[in-house]
């Protein structure tokens, strides 16, 4: 475990290089190598500052080794979808679009929309048909 490494590993996951990353943090990108390479221990107010760009605690910043958790995320997508007519949700998914549309659908089977309603469909911004609820 090294701070410098998790540094510059955290820095890379935001996609920062070392000249932006020391424009954000307000030094030089020489010091942000020096950081990086264990030469220099940046002072505590720089350190609460970049737990604030990376998101993450002090603690596991200076005592973790973080590069060892970089494969277990995956990148964050944020994917944004049509609202639904009768509802809008916020769905965390691999597969957002078909999980939002599965939960709609028995959704309306447990609600007897479908009974009540057997045409009933759920349109999405992909439909090619225009739908209408029958009234």
């Amino acid at each position: 475990m090294s701070l410098g490494n998790n540094i510059c590993f955290l820095r890379k996951q935001k996609k920062l290089t070392q000249e932006q990353f020391a424009d954000r943090m307000s030094v030089t990108r020489q010091t942000v190598s020096r950081w990086e390479s264990d030469e220099v221990v940046p002072e505590l107010d720089r350190l609460v500052e970049m737990c604030e760009i990376f998101t993450c605690k002090l603690d596991a910043l200076v005592r973790e080794d973080l590069s060892d958790q970089g494969e277990i995320y995956s990148e964050i997508r944020i994917k944004r979808i049509a609202p639904f007519k009768m509802a809008s949700y916020v769905i965390i998914s691999p597969d957002p679009e078909n999980d939002a549309i599965g939960y709609m659908d028995r959704w309306a089977e447990n609600c007897g929309l479908k009974k009540l309603y057997p045409d009933v469909r759920i349109h999405t911004p992909y439909d090619t048909t225009v739908l209408r609820s029958p009234r």
